[in-house]
């Protein structure tokens, strides 16, 4: 009998068997996610910010589970301060401030999403750096690595920022420096410009106290309130020459209390379309459960003029009322015959409570109910004699008693500034003139502070 009439039949239910078996495997593998990297922007100058972002795809239809990357930097970039890190999916992203590796150990990106990650980071060193990640891992396989170039060139200044000082109690003022770095550069760089946003809780301060170095046919915004600092050319080809450092201070203050990451637009030159790169730096704002404010609401003011010293008490505890607040402020530590007029008054803060006081202010029997805060304030009169420029202003430390227990805040600081007084002056340039004729009235306003901006000029 021959055998492969009764093979037969098996062999086809065999290969139809497989026939499923391989289908049914085409059907369940999954395209692993496309990753890819870039760095935005690709070349910046030496000390400047650029933000590394990872592109994660996934075009199948179903998620995609398990996602997770290392990437170490290379020798010379490192993460930038503050970071910036951000996430548009599931995982923890870890990024340390001033490290070398970004990871990300476990995400989840959906049917048809696209996923992105950025991290802000930095490198003083010229050349370019080849960053080459570890490979992207997933519930689908293996994606493979991602790889981009960062060229740090002198051909362009570095960009960076400080404040100082970097730590400040919730009111303070800090001075925001920008530093344009064209040191390294045998080459000047025209039409320079950015616009620094600064963060939720930090405005420009009053006055702005504005000051430049090093810089040719530039001009600074920084509107006193505003989150806004800006620069921009005003005339002229250059604004930073050949082999030289420049830097623009504003001086800012903390409305809100913790760190205050701070990172600038990108510094371009906008003649050439050249890039230079972002700026960043952090401001700690520190907060006493007692709290003191303090600021001169109208300054600059001129010799023999009077101003506004405004005081700000933050009772910070939740639960009870601050009791026996108290604190002093030597005005005539800060300018010799800086005296206050109109004291004392009563109720400042709280019944019962009294600000009285010439050159010595004293508050006695403040207190506030829970969570509480109260504004008061004092005309203050400028000695005539006192010379133009800045006099910092520091109370005592603030006292009380919470809950029967003595509690005591930082001191408050503030800086009064003395500028000369606006000039006006006018003259008929035409006359004598007939009757029924017209005359010319010209009117000469003068700005004599060699320093200050005058603005709101009425």
């Amino acid at each position: 009998m021959n055998r492969s009439v009764y093979l037969w039949p098996f062999l086809v239910r065999c290969t139809i068997l497989l026939s499923i078996v391989l289908l049914l495997g085409a059907v369940n593998a999954q395209a692993q996610p496309t990753f890819n990297k870039a760095f935005i922007s690709d070349t910046i100058g030496p000390g400047s910010i650029s933000t590394l972002a990872f592109t994660i795809t996934n075009t199948e239809a179903t998620p995609v589970s398990n996602l997770a990357f290392t990437d170490n930097l290379p020798a010379g970039v490192m993460i930038a301060t503050p970071t910036n890190a951000f996430s548009t999916f599931g995982g923890t992203l870890s990024a340390p401030s001033g490290g070398s590796t970004i990871g990300f150990p476990d995400g989840i990106l959906g049917a048809g999403a696209v996923g992105l990650i950025t991290v802000d980071v930095t490198s003083a060193e010229p050349g370019t750096h080849m960053n080459v990640s570890g490979d992207l891992t997933s519930s689908a396989g293996n994606s493979g690595p991602a790889a981009a170039d960062l060229i740090v060139d002198t051909d362009r200044p570095g960009f960076s920022k400080s404040f100082v000082p970097s730590t400040v109690s919730r009111g303070s003022r800090s001075t925001l420096t920008f530093t344009i770095d064209n040191s390294a550069n045998p080459a000047s760089v025209s039409y320079l410009v950015f616009t620094d946003n600064l963060p939720a809780g930090m405005v420009v301060a009053s006055p702005a106290n504005i000051s430049t170095s090093g810089l040719v046919n530039g001009m600074v915004t920084a509107v006193p309130g505003s989150g806004i600092i800006a620069y921009t050319f005003s005339s002229g080809l250059s604004n930073i020459s050949a082999s030289t450092v420049g830097t623009i201070s504003v001086d800012v203050i903390a409305t809100t209390t913790g760190i205050l990451g701070n990172t600038s637009g990108e510094l371009i030159s906008a003649l050439a379309v050249l890039t230079c790169g972002k700026a960043g730096a952090e401001l700690e704002v520190t907060s006493d459960p007692l709290g003191l404010m303090k600021s001169f609401s109208d300054d600059p003011v001129p010799p023999g003029g009077t101003v506004t010293l405004e005081f700000t008490v933050t009772n910070s505890d939740r639960e009870f009322a601050a009791t026996n607040i108290t604190f002093t402020d030597d005005l005539d530590a800060a300018l010799s015959g800086l005296v206050a007029i109109g004291l004392p008054v009563n109720d400042v803060c709280g019944p019962g409570s009294q600000l009285s006081g010439t050159s010595l202010l004293t508050l006695t029997g403040g207190n506030l109910a829970p969570g509480a805060s109260v504004t008061f304030s004092v005309t203050l009169q400028v000695p005539a004699a006192a010379a133009i420029g800045s006099y910092i202003n520091t109370t005592s430390s603030i006292t009380g008693e919470v809950d029967g227990s003595p509690i005591t805040g930082s001191p408050a600081s503030e800086i009064l500034y003395v500028s000369p007084a606006l000039i006006l002056t006018k003259e008929f340039i035409d006359d004598p003139v007939g009757a029924g004729g017209q005359v010319t009235l010209e009117f000469t306003i003068h700005n004599p502070s060699p320093t200050y901006m005058a603005t709101d000029i009425n």
